[in-house]
């Protein structure tokens, strides 16, 4: 018999034992080590718990994918639903040496840095003698001996620090939904424009500018027929996640099914789609929103260039290989009814043309 479907069998049988012997509202942890993460979900969900954290380090006697500990440990009673977390090995601890990479390009120092077995992260800075892109700094320096799998923070240059913000040309205001409204089941669009939203099953709170709307992964808005420009747009909100839900897609603004959009990844990451001519086209940040903080986000399109803003700050780009237009007049969506927003949205705006970096940053509050 599979080895897989033998500890599920088992498992299932302790269940049934425990259903008797134990109160309905608690249940045992089961002993996961040693196996793999597809097979420790599995036991939980059959032990009526959830998968918490999961920590990676490396271990020289357990295999990599494999579970080195847990957490409530095994066989103590806890809560149904209590999360497991668990450290799992990423196979014996490698000691490197670290590649110098101070003076590459942003993308040629992470092939670098990955290639030679470390993850990375980045951190940017403005700089007035370094070029956009370049890297000028790393942490930890090179020729440093770091165990494999370990992060390397590299150092980033911004260029020069932008000339003061920009408030964006109202001429270009396609929509503009404040959320200040309170009450009831209508978000107002401010922009004089009509296109009042309806609200769904959420609730009103305070926000970063005034109120704003809480959505608590069940709400959300839709507006029919919103008229904005077939070839740039720009979309920007302010962004408050209640938690990060792994493995779910959450929706913030939606400009048609999906002509653009900007939501949060199943790996919690920010992406800013751009849907032309039925060219899906998807642009992730290199960062990830911190949760219980508010952030403003922003994605542009130029007709050439995708931009993904976090903070007034440019955190990734790219020109596809093809472009083309974009659909012109659509629904638009806040949160969404397949894939709510468990959070809060504040000053939504939809522009038919691609904003500056100063005027991002201008909405940004800076």
């Amino acid at each position: 018999m599979n080895k897989r479907i033998s500890i599920v069998l088992a498992a299932a049988f302790v269940v049934n034992l425990l259903a008797v012997a134990a109160p309905a509202q608690d249940t045992q942890v089961p002993d996961i080590r040693g196996i793999k993460l597809t097979d420790a979900e599995l036991l939980l969900t059959i032990y009526s718990l959830s998968l918490g954290s999961r920590t990676y380090i490396c271990h020289d006697t357990v295999p990599a994918g494999l579970i080195i500990s847990q957490s409530p440990k095994a066989w103590s009673v806890v809560p149904v639903g209590t999360p497991v977390d668990l450290e799992i090995s990423t196979g014996p601890c490698v000691i490197i040496e670290v590649p110098d990479v101070v003076g590459m390009s942003d993308e040629e120092a992470r092939s670098v840095i990955r290639a030679a077995s470390f993850s990375d992260t980045a951190t940017y800075m403005y700089s007035d003698t370094i070029p956009e892109g370049i890297v000028f700094g790393q942490n930890p320096a090179a020729g440093t001996l770091l165990q494999k799998g370990l992060s390397v923070d590299l150092i980033i240059s911004m260029g020069p620090q932008h000339s003061p913000p920009v408030q964006p040309d109202a001429s270009c205001l396609a929509a503009h939904w404040k959320l200040d409204d309170g009450s009831g089941t209508t978000a107002v669009d401010s922009s004089g424009n009509g296109f009042d939203m309806m609200m769904y099953d959420n609730t009103w709170e305070d926000g970063v500018l005034e109120g704003a709307a809480h959505f608590h992964g069940v709400g959300y808005g839709e507006v029919s027929d919103v008229n904005y420009s077939d070839n740039v747009i720009t979309l920007c909100a302010w962004v408050w996640h209640d938690e990060f839900i792994i493995n779910k897609i959450e929706r913030y603004v939606t400009a048609g099914q999906s002509t653009a959009a900007i939501c949060k990844e199943y790996d919690g990451r920010l992406v800013f789609y751009v849907d032309t001519d039925d060219n899906l086209r998807h642009l992730l940040a290199k960062d990830v929103l911190t949760q219980g903080q508010w952030h403003h986000v922003a994605g542009t399109w130029d007709g050439l260039t995708q931009r993904l803003y976090i903070d007034g700050v440019e955190i990734a780009s790219q020109v596809p290989v093809t472009t083309g237009v974009l659909g012109g007049i659509s629904n638009v969506t806040l949160s969404s009814e397949t894939r709510p927003f468990n959070g809060m949205l504040d000053d939504v705006c939809i522009y038919n043309c691609a904003l500056s970096i100063n005027e991002i940053r201008y909405l940004a509050g800076f």
